[in-house]
């Protein structure tokens, strides 16, 4: 039976540090909802929605 090695969605060094997070019941369901529908693991999804913020919080850093 060939096995297809499973597909990375970040980049190799990303997985050198862990964080931790705390969440309310009603996010994590809602993540869960996400990630499910992006095919997605719950921390991929994350990793996702932290770069976009990330992002969007330089760029407002640079209007200011």
């Amino acid at each position: 039976m060939d096995r297809k090695p499973k597909a990375r969605r970040a980049p190799k060094n990303c997985l050198s540090k862990q964080i931790v997070i705390r969440l309310l019941p009603e996010e994590v369901t809602k993540t869960d909802q996400f990630a499910e529908a992006e095919i997605r693991s719950r921390a991929s999804f994350i990793r996702i929605i932290f770069l976009r913020g990330l992002r969007a919080y330089e760029h407002e850093q640079v209007i200011n």
